[in-house]
């Protein structure tokens, strides 16, 4: 039988979980409060793992791992950049970018598909076929590039807005679509830099496809404050302005 292993077992980590076993696989959830050490000798070499923590527990989580169980992680953190997992020593980690949207049980909505590349891509595949989401498997580094950009672009932009006022992407979209455009353009190309490649216009468009998708999200994340903060120390460290979005939000600052 295939084994999945689940590092956090939030919204998205339950929900793969479930896949899993509707795809059959036995999963070995890990919580926050699980003993440690974990028993990585009980687990299958090579079984994927899905590391499903937030951004600021990605770092303790990886340094859970044994050596020889790197190259099985799968992420799907929001903010991931190729220095991400280079500085956690992941050479060869299988990263999905997921645009669906789940949150306190309610139904899932659904976004762009979810773009995946990596070892385990056929896996993450299979288990958004179990939770019937769309999902693609990317052909190259570029693609994943372009991939994880237009999803930060598009978290910094709706991020900033919902700090402005808590309205619903269509709420936004209607009353200012050129400030929403403008925040989705700086955005990317901030994107482009943090991921090293030229992919601003194709991270743009991506984004944009996920405020038409995600009409009914709202803008206001109990993280928003601080990802954009984090969005404007990164602009500030290459040189960069984002003078829509500090034009939006001049009481924000980089952190």
């Amino acid at each position: 039988m295939q084994e999945l292993v689940v590092l956090g077992l939030g919204q998205l980590g339950e929900l793969f979980a479930v896949a899993a076993l509707r795809h059959g696989m036995r999963v070995s959830p890990v919580r926050r409060t699980s003993p440690r050490p974990l028993p990585w000798n009980a687990w299958a070499r090579g079984a994927p793992i899905l590391v499903a923590v937030a951004e600021d527990a990605l770092a303790p989580s990886v340094a859970e791992l044994p050596p020889e169980r790197l190259a099985d992680v799968i992420l799907l953190q929001n903010e991931l950049f190729p220095s991400t997992w280079r500085t956690l020593e992941l050479r060869t980690p299988t990263i999905m970018v997921p645009w669906f949207n789940r949150k306190n049980d309610q139904p899932v909505q659904v976004g762009p598909p979810t773009r995946v590349r990596g070892p385990h891509a056929a896996l993450v595949r299979d288990l958004h076929a179990a939770l019937r989401l769309p999902c693609e498997l990317l052909s190259d580094d570029t693609a994943l590039a372009a991939a994880l950009a237009g999803k930060y672009a598009f978290i910094v932009t709706v991020n900033a807005l919902g700090l402005k006022e808590d309205r619903t992407v269509s709420a936004w979209w209607r009353a200012d679509p050129a400030l929403v455009d403008a925040l989705l353009r700086e955005s990317a190309a901030l994107a482009a830099l943090l991921v090293d490649a030229a992919v601003a216009d194709r991270a743009y468009h991506l984004a944009r496809d996920g405020v038409e998708l995600h009409q009914a999200l709202s803008a206001r994340g109990r993280s928003s404050r601080a990802r954009v903060q984090r969005a404007l120390a990164r602009a500030h460290s290459r040189g960069m302005r984002l003078t829509a979005l500090e034009l939006l939000l001049p009481e924000v600052t980089a952190d």
